[in-house]
């Protein structure tokens, strides 16, 4: 009993499967090979003093801290798999020191802290061939590094008798982890952002009477494809727009899609017009199921010190 059940199970996900692919409009849909690389750096930095005090009492305070955050995204995307590494690191620093004098005495305190973290995370897919089954991995990696400073001193005057006192400590804290989860799955999830805007096009060209017959299929194929590795062309040309559009008009001319072979006033500035009101949004299509991941021995570590 319980191996037909399993075998009414699989054979359920097949034909579920199949039916889902019949439906997608997307699926014969192929992506082209495309890398990116995004990054974002942040920095700030504040400094204040205030003094302040009367004939027989002085105060002064110094405070500085600054911070320092860097964030990079590599994405690689095709057929046979896809990529992605997350990068961040930062950094703080808070200096404090606090000076006072009042009837012959003397204090003063100081306190230092620092901090260092960085974090690293990498995912892949790997697909087997054309099929929908693939392996994924995933990894991940943190590190962190606090540094407490803190020092002081006195001066105190009794009876014409002075006294010095001092005092100092460090501490020293640091924290990192490791996990790596592996697992199979079944299904594929596309980024179909660039035929989306195939077919906004398309329709816009037929609503201003520029589209001569519908597209072919190869001719559909290429301009999603045109499409998805558009901001390499930022890359690649100062006036990416221009080369990109070109690249669409020669597509387009090649079919024997378009009036004269080019686009007139009105049909180029209805296919410029954004269709998510300048918003950027990434379309996906498709799904993809993976069991309870394998997790590898030993699957996190961790250590503190101080």
């Amino acid at each position: 009993m319980p191996g037909f059940r399993l075998a009414l199970l699989c054979t359920s996900a097949i034909l579920f499967a199949s039916v889902a692919a019949a439906q997608d409009p997307y699926s014969e849909f192929r992506i082209p090979e495309a890398r990116s690389f995004s990054s974002l750096v942040n920095a700030r930095a504040l400094w204040s003093s205030s003094d302040g005090g009367s004939s027989s009492f002085h105060s002064e305070v110094r405070n500085a801290l600054g911070n320092l955050s860097a964030f990079a995204r590599w994405h690689a995307e095709s057929e046979p798999h896809t990529s992605d590494l997350f990068v961040n690191a930062g950094g703080d620093w808070n200096s404090t020191s606090d000076e006072s004098a009042y009837f012959g005495n003397a204090s003063s305190s100081d306190r230092d802290v620092t901090r260092y973290s960085a974090t690293v995370s990498a995912a892949t897919t790997r697909y087997w061939g054309a099929s929908a089954w693939g392996f994924d991995a995933l990894a991940f990696a943190s590190y962190s590094y606090d540094r407490v400073g803190l020092s002081g001193s006195s001066n105190t005057v009794v009876g014409g008798t002075g006294s010095i006192n001092t005092s100092g400590d460090v501490f020293h804290r640091y924290r990192g982890s490791a996990d790596l989860v592996l697992g199979p799955g079944y299904g594929r999830v596309r980024d179909v952002t660039g035929v989306f805007d195939m077919q906004v096009l398309e329709e816009r060209l037929e609503a201003t009477g520029r589209l001569v017959h519908p597209l072919s299929a190869s001719t559909r194929q290429r301009l999603a494809e045109l499409f998805s590795v558009s901001g390499e062309f930022l890359a690649a040309h100062d006036r990416p727009d221009r080369f990109f559009w070109r690249e669409v008009e020669r597509v387009l001319r090649e079919d024997g899609a378009i009036e004269a072979g080019s686009f007139d006033a009105w049909s180029l500035m209805r296919a410029l017009e954004p269709a998510t009101l300048s918003v950027a949004i990434t379309r996906s299509a498709g799904w993809r199921a993976t069991p309870t991941p394998m997790r590898t021995t030993p699957a996190k570590t961790t250590w503190a010190a101080f």
